[in-house]
């Protein structure tokens, strides 16, 4: 039975509809991919926001926690509390100090002490940016508010940490809005009795500003507190509701299933309502010894609406519809060429029947007919040709339709090191069943060496970098001791320096033998080292373009029981006149352009106290500046008492 000879289209169609149905499959895989992939840095941003703003609070409050318990164990207030303010000396010390925190930090609206009545003994205000010291006729009793109430009960060392609301004053809330939150703490004389409550108001304001801060995508942290009412919004007018007496301003209303999922969860993300929504939790907390009694959580949110994120997946389709085309009209070309070639192969073959035929008929057109067989040989073998090439046509679609969905995900060095390496082993294994030579395994060999090398590299540079901020991150956070060396803390620290001092103009030399070993607080030990030189930073070079900071130890003999530390930098140097007091608590030359008077104190403390070392200075104006840092290789035991205080001036 005479097969049925297809038709032209039949035949074309018989060979596109497999590539069709190829390149649709893979182009429904890669438009999912691709509409994830155009989401991924809207998420990832919205990530970022919310550690970064979960990051700013957590220093806020641990720059709040310091402040309160540097003032509560200071000996003016220690003084006062002693006799009940009833020696007017140590109340004017206790203003003193008390005004010059203020000046310093200029971060809190009022610094009061009140007594076990509540009555208000010592305050100092900031207004116009300066402290302001309200007399003792002014004087309040705030024995009905909530921050006396609650903190009187508490133990010694507990913190009382307010909800965040806007500041009242006289009963009104105060124009412009000020973003208040109210930390206080029990005080409590040597012989364990209640002395009353030191109360700090603290501006949080400039915090929340940082909070909110775009991303480099426009996206924005906000935050809500434990009801749902914004504390910081996007649009600026919707937040505090609570006070404002606008009870529809929270999430639960405008927001309702995103919300209950929020109280569900304490962190996750979801798409509705308008967008999508990612959030954390945020509990307060001061990060001090004793407990902080906390009246609020908060919850870090950010929106990203519907239309920017139908845009990027309208985008997707875009890109993914038009490769799909693309791909669709080579798959057709190729069938084509492919029909094309196989009609040429029918009608060659039928030729070559009829001049077979044509042979036995006619011996004496034998030596025409070989000529003609000779053209149809060489015929068949253009067909062949052609169909070879058909055949890689059809090999370059799948290959433009592999590569088009392998472009859809970031590769990176190591899985391109694999890669080839995997494809050296598949030729390997072809030139097993071939043959193999032993230049092709050496070959094999080698390239694996140094695949494995790169790859390797590559995943130890990472491992070595995460393990050094990892545990430069551990010390920081607590004084938990315990054994390191000294050149890999300082190399930690450096390499978390290396992004601020690649941008300025001066440098820093080590020389820091290798295996000096310690038994000591490396958190402690790294700060102090790290405040001298971001004092060398700040005052050493204002008057050069160009300045070096050298930073060397040594400990003597092998066996010796010190190490002795020197950062020396050559720049300006420190006047005679100021070097006395260079170690004082809230001493600057920088008031007002981002000096506290701080750094030095803290890190003699730090040296004097829980170091159980010294801290030394030497400088000449002109010269340059060293500092002299003596710490035993193991630190004594953790004092009870506080770590000694600056020398006088």
């Amino acid at each position: 039975m005479k097969r049925r000879e297809r038709s032209w289209p039949q035949r074309v169609l018989l060979r596109f509809l497999p590539w069709a149905a190829v390149t649709l499959l893979v182009a429904g895989f890669a438009l999912e991919r691709m509409e994830r992939a155009a989401l991924d840095p809207l998420e990832a941003a919205q990530e970022r926001a919310i550690v970064r703003g979960g990051r700013v609070l957590a220093a806020a409050l641990g720059h709040l926690g310091r402040d309160i318990d540097i003032l509560a164990h200071h000996d003016a207030l220690l003084a006062a509390i002693a006799d009940d303010g009833a020696d007017p000396g140590h109340l004017q010390r206790l203003t003193e100090l008390f005004h010059a925190f203020s000046a310093a930090s200029r971060d809190y609206d009022q610094i009061r002490w009140l007594d076990r009545t509540g009555r208000e003994r010592v305050r100092v205000d900031l207004r116009d940016d300066e402290p302001y010291t309200i007399p003792a006729a002014e004087l309040q009793l705030k024995a009905d508010r909530p921050y006396f109430r609650d903190t009187i009960g508490l133990r010694p060392g507990e913190v009382y940490l307010s909800p965040l609301d806007l500041n009242v004053e006289r009963g009104a809330i105060e124009l412009p809005h000020k973003p208040m939150l109210r930390l206080a703490t029990p005080l409590f004389d040597e012989r364990g009795a209640p002395r009353g409550v030191l109360v700090m108001n603290y501006l949080a304001g400039p915090v929340l500003a940082q909070l909110s801060r775009p991303t480099e995508t426009g996206t924005v942290a906000m935050l809500a507190n434990t009801d749902g009412y914004w504390l910081v919004a996007r649009d600026p007018r919707l937040s505090f509701g609570f006070q404002l007496e606008r009870p529809e301003l929270t999430l639960a209303r405008q927001a309702p299933a995103v919300w209950a999922q929020m109280q569900q969860r304490d962190a996750g993300s979801l798409r509705a309502e308008g967008g999508l929504w990612s959030w954390d939790t945020f509990r307060p907390s001061l990060r001090l010894r004793g407990e902080t009694r906390v009246q609020d959580r908060w919850k870090i949110i950010t929106f990203v609406p519907e239309d920017q994120l139908a845009a990027r997946e309208r985008m997707a389709r875009w890109e993914v519809g038009a490769v799909t085309l693309l791909l669709l009209g080579l798959a057709l070309f190729v069938s084509i060429r492919l029909a094309q070639a196989a009609r040429q192969n029918e009608q060659a073959q039928a030729a070559l029947a009829e001049r077979s035929r044509s042979l036995t008929q006619a011996n004496e057109a034998l030596a025409e007919t070989n000529a003609e067989l000779h053209a149809t040989l060489s015929r068949l073998t253009r067909t062949q040709s052609e169909l070879v090439q058909a055949e890689k046509l059809a090999s370059l679609g799948l290959m433009v339709a592999g590569v088009a969905h392998e472009l859809n995900t970031p590769v990176g060095a190591a899985l391109v090191t694999v890669s080839a390496l995997d494809r050296e082993a598949v030729r390997l294994a072809g030139q097993l069943k071939s043959g193999l030579k032993k230049s092709d395994l050496e070959a094999f060999l080698t390239h694996g060496v140094e695949g494995r090398g790169i790859v390797t590299d590559n995943l130890q540079r990472a491992a070595a970098l995460i393990r050094s901020f990892k545990q430069l991150a551990t010390d920081r956070a607590s004084t938990e001791r315990r054994e390191f060396t000294l050149d890999e803390l300082v190399e930690d620290m450096l390499r978390t320096l290396h992004p601020r001092l690649k941008h300025l103009p001066h440098r820093i030399e080590t020389d820091i033998p290798a295996g000096l070993h310690f038994d000591s607080y490396p958190g402690p030990l790294g700060q102090v080292v790290q405040n001298l030189i971001d004092n060398a930073l700040a005052h050493a070079f204002h008057d050069h373009p160009h300045g070096t900071i050298r930073l060397r130890a040594s400990a003597g003999a092998e066996d010796a029981t010190e190490v002795r530390i020197e950062v020396e930098d050559d720049g300006s140097g420190i006047p005679p006149e100021h070097l006395p007091r260079i170690f004082d608590p809230f001493f600057t030359t920088r008031r007002g352009r981002g000096g506290t008077g701080l750094g030095l104190h803290l890190s003699h403390q730090f040296a004097h106290g829980l170091l159980g070392g010294r801290l030394q200075v030497a400088s000449r104006v002109g010269i340059g500046t060293c500092f002299t840092l003596i710490v035993p290789r193991i630190a004594p035991a953790a004092p009870d008492a506080e770590p000694a205080a600056a020398p006088p001036a």
